[in-house]
């Protein structure tokens, strides 16, 4: 077994007048000769007021290399640093107070500086941070009444929560009372109101099989469609008279589309194809089109224009909302993800999201559509490739991501006046645009002209079908690419068969696990007896089945008109190989008919039990990043003040770093730690009692240190992947 890589540390110390507290990095690293980073020649600061009320400046210079450099809130207990963590090319600075609140109580992003610059929130533009603050009952707290720190503006009552705006010259009095008890009584969860940006025919109506359905009359008449996006232009002549309704929350004052963006896409779902008869109709033609401006005339809006889009949405009585845009991916614990849920399963709405454009890269599939009601929509070219743009699974919350995939490359539709977004083309009515956004809108119409052949049918039925009677995943292709594959709507309107689920996923079972089961409820909804043969299968990509590995409860069943039954299936993984195992449940009527295919995932893995200790050997609270050693895949977690908590990972060798958080003597410290997985265990342990403490002096000199860095850092073999904790001490 090859070694794991060393780890090394950067120190840069300027010594002057302020006394810094100790420090204590990790023992096993040596000292590198280099000093960090200093920006050199001109450069552009710009600083941000976290939550807590600590600032953080970044300074960058023309070639791009930057510097940060911090200053702890006025009220910070004496000695209090910060702790940085860089995740996907972002700096994130924890003040030591908030370690092991980061991730439950606070949002990640509120520390995320690159990300709060990004968005416009440092100083130099804003004076306010906006926030939405999830309560643990129905009624506001005292922290969120007009006399507490959080006075609330708005609220959502699905997910009990308000949104709030922090003064940042008051950001300090929030950093108070994260370290009072009961100052933030009946406070869940603090959220960055972050920004939501839009995710950037013909065939690809064939494609799908549009034009069928319409031959047979079903366009969606009678059915409510929302789209939620940048506005409408409601005076093209595609969308003359097709909008019901329209609302802005934005804050724009009005619902025009000055982007374009959200055109395209209600073009897309339900345009009349006036402008090009017999070419260029939306999918649904007939919808009755509801429209929500949540996204400003910039292409971008907060996470509560959305949420209050979506209650909007289903307050109106839309049975399918369209939601092209996406935050980026997360863990699913965000507010926007939270309350898509909270509605999709307290209503009767389905909820369509595109899946991103971060692809090729794993584990890209964008937040809101990672929610587990949504049905996130991948794109694919008119071959039906998957389009290199379009993001890719697994999600980090374990839900089965995308799901369903439609057209998105080069797709025509409406341009809205005064916009040249895309390829406009020969006819300046039109436009050609690339994204899952323009994917998302073929499965939002293909969904109403299932909901208008089966008005009684739930979401989640409308969901499952389109997912089971899509077009199957081209050999290339896996579930964490195209879902169950490209939507065929002629397909679906001919399936009576309903599934319970859209995906069976056997989750991670860890290398001393067994077996495993899931139960499948098919229910007939058609007029008449049908008899299914059921097969499964299950396997490694490229390689042959295991014998033994998947059984099914039955290989036949027959319902009649309106019966259900269980089908279980059971895995037995015992002596199969570590990895993903991907397969489908298929359900084939006697005699032929429309199949029904529900894609089957396993994930051998292992549990590791991270455990993290103070100076005394104790139990402490810190941030932990686990690099695997093998295929370059980081995690990031917390482990809050019980000091410990397990996480499922991929089988494999792990490195980390952790930074413990310490009080000693009433005063703030911060270990920062490397340690590995080693070899037959199944626990790593952080434990500060093998740090070291350093500082820095000049020979000669009374001095004392005033500002000082630290960074460690640890590396795949190649150095091609990597993980880096710092810290910032001091500050003038």
């Amino acid at each position: 077994m090859r070694p794991l890589a060393r780890a090394r540390l950067v120190a840069a110390i300027t010594v002057a007048a302020l006394c810094s507290p100790a420090v204590v990095p990790s023992a096993t690293a040596g000292p590198a000769p280099e000093p960090a980073a200093a920006a050199f020649g001109a450069a552009v600061s710009r600083t941000v007021t976290l939550i807590t009320g600590d600032r953080v400046t970044v300074a960058t210079t023309e070639d791009g290399r930057k510097s940060y450099s911090a200053v702890p809130a006025a009220v910070s207990a004496p000695g209090t640093m910060l702790a940085r963590t860089d995740i996907d090319g972002d700096a994130y600075f924890y003040p030591t107070d908030v370690i092991g609140k980061v991730g439950s109580l606070l949002d990640p992003q509120l520390f995320n500086v690159d990300g709060l610059i990004r968005d416009g929130y440092d100083d130099s533009h804003v004076d306010s941070l906006p926030l939405i603050v999830r309560r643990t009952g129905a009624a506001r707290p005292e922290a969120l009444s007009s006399d507490g720190l959080l006075p609330a503006k708005r609220d959502f009552h699905a997910l009990k929560a308000s949104t709030a705006v922090l003064d940042k010259d008051h950001a300090d009095e929030i950093g108070k009372a994260l370290d009072t008890k009961d100052a933030l009584k009946g406070v869940q969860s603090i959220w960055l109101d972050g920004k939501v940006h839009a995710d950037a025919l013909d065939r690809n109506l064939t494609q799908i099989g549009a034009d069928t359905a319409w031959q047979s009359g079903r366009t969606g008449k009678g059915v409510k469609v929302a789209v939620l996006d940048t506005g409408v232009d409601q005076t093209h002549v595609d969308l003359t008279g097709r909008v019901s309704e329209a609302k802005d929350f934005s804050g724009s004052g009005n619902t025009l589309d000055k982007v374009g963006h959200g055109t395209h896409v209600a073009a897309t779902v339900a345009g009349s194809g006036a402008g090009a008869p017999g070419l260029r109709s939306g999918v649904s033609p007939d919808a009755d089109l509801i429209v929500g401006k949540v996204l400003g005339d910039d292409g971008s809006g907060s996470d509560s224009q959305v949420i209050a889009g979506m209650e909007w949405a289903v307050a109106q009585g839309a049975k399918v909302v369209n939601m092209s845009l996406g935050s980026g991916p997360t863990n699913g614990q965000d507010p926007v993800t939270q309350s898509l849920e909270a509605l999709a399963t307290s209503s009767g709405t389905l909820f369509v999201v595109s899946a991103g454009n971060s692809g090729p890269n794993i584990s890209t599939v964008s937040a809101p559509s990672i929610a587990p009601h949504a049905l996130s929509v991948a794109a694919v070219d008119f071959a039906g490739g998957i389009a290199s743009f379009s993001s890719r699974g697994p999600s980090f919350n374990g839900t089965v991501k995308p799901e369903i995939a439609a057209p998105g490359v080069n797709v025509v539709a409406a341009r809205a006046t005064g916009t040249n977004i895309g390829t406009v083309q020969a006819d300046p009515a039109y436009t050609a645009l690339s994204g899952t956004s323009m994917a998302a809108p073929h499965i939002t119409g293909a969904a109403a002209v299932l909901a208008q052949e089966h008005p009684d049918w739930t979401p989640d039925q409308l969901k499952h079908t389109l997912m089971g009677t899509a077009t199957a995943q081209q050999t290339n292709q896996s579930v964490y690419d195209v879902g169950t594959g490209v939507v065929n709507l002629p397909a679906a309107l001919k399936q009576s068969v309903v599934a319970d689920t859209g995906a069976v996923d056997f989750g991670r079972l860890d290398v001393s696990d067994g077996t495993a089961t899931r139960t499948v409820k098919l229910t007939n909804t058609g007029d008449a007896s049908v008899t299914l043969s059921l097969m499964g299968t299950l396997a490694a990509a490229g390689s042959t089945p295991p014998a033994g590995l998947l059984k099914l409860s039955a290989s036949t069943v027959t319902l009649s008109a309106g019966e259900s039954t269980d089908v279980t299936l059971t895995v037995d993984s015992t002596g199969t190989p570590t990895g993903t195992y991907s397969g489908a449940l298929t359900a084939l009527p006697a005699g032929g008919g429309q199949a029904l295919r529900i894609p089957l995932l396993l994930d051998r893995a292992q549990t590791v039990k991270v455990t993290t200790l103070d100076r005394e050997g104790k139990p402490a609270p810190a941030q932990i990043s686990l690099l695997n050693a093998d295929n370059g895949a980081a995690m990031n977690a917390e482990v809050r003040a019980e000091g410990t908590r397990d996480l499922r990972v991929p089988e494999g060798r792990y490195m980390g770093l952790a930074m413990i958080r310490m009080i000693t003597d009433g005063v703030p410290q911060i270990a920062i730690v490397s340690a590995d997985l080693k070899a037959g265990s199944n626990e790593i342990v952080f434990d500060a009692r093998k740090a070291r403490r350093w500082t820095a002096s000049m020979e000669g000199k009374d001095t004392r240190p005033e500002f000082m860095t630290g960074n460690l850092s640890r590396t795949t073999d190649d150095g091609q992947f990597g993980i880096r904790h710092s810290m910032l001490a001091g500050g003038a």
